[in-house]
């Protein structure tokens, strides 16, 4: 069966779930109120899942972590900001 692909690195190659990438990670998001897609690219350090049904990497920006979680089988993705020791502002906007 072929592997699924929810991201691709820069070569298009495919990498299944408990492999370890090497290469850039790209993800795609797509807004339909905007004229371009998005391209957002992890490094292979901030990429912690890379598979068929499931994308999960992070990102930090200052003393701000970005996690980013993308589904193969739903139409959505999910991002989630932390302060370093993983806690999150209520009622953040």
């Amino acid at each position: 069966m072929p592997s699924r692909r929810l991201a691709s690195t820069p070569t298009g190659e495919r990498v299944d779930d408990e492999q370890v990438t090497t290469r850039p990670v790209r993800d795609f998001d797509f807004h339909p109120d905007e004229a371009a897609v998005r391209v957002f690219t992890s490094g292979p350090g901030g990429v912690l899942r890379f598979g068929g049904d499931l994308y999960v990497s992070t990102a930090r920006y200052g003393d701000t972590v970005l996690w980013h979680y993308a589904f193969a089988r739903h139409w959505f993705k999910v991002n989630l900001t932390t302060d370093l020791a993983g806690a999150t502002e209520q009622g953040a906007r």
